[in-house]
């Protein structure tokens, strides 16, 4: 029995900015004045788009896709040779 599936992908990375803080944060005497007069709430918003591809780039350089891979042609295996299959083939397209 041959099984054709698609790849592993990794889905977008989601930072949940209501539960995220930023535990330190180091800024210069400048900084701080300026940041005083702008007024600006969002401030912190360069942090968490940083953070959000910094957590991309680590999902896409961990092999979180294999490893994906891996377990589903072993889930299968496992689940198809209790069912009496001998021959089982799972194939992935990318």
């Amino acid at each position: 029995m041959t099984i054709r599936l698609p790849g592993a992908q990794l889905e977008p990375a989601v930072l949940n900015v209501g539960q995220s803080y930023v535990y330190a944060e180091q800024q210069g005497l400048l900084n701080r004045v300026a940041t005083f007069f702008s007024g600006n709430p969002n401030s912190q918003q360069a942090v968490y788009i940083a953070a959000d591809q910094k957590i991309q780039t680590a999902a896409r350089r961990s092999g979180l896709t294999a490893d994906a891979e891996r377990n589903t042609r072993a889930m299968l295996d496992g689940m198809l040779t209790s069912l009496a299959f001998t021959s089982i083939t799972v194939v992935f397209s990318n």
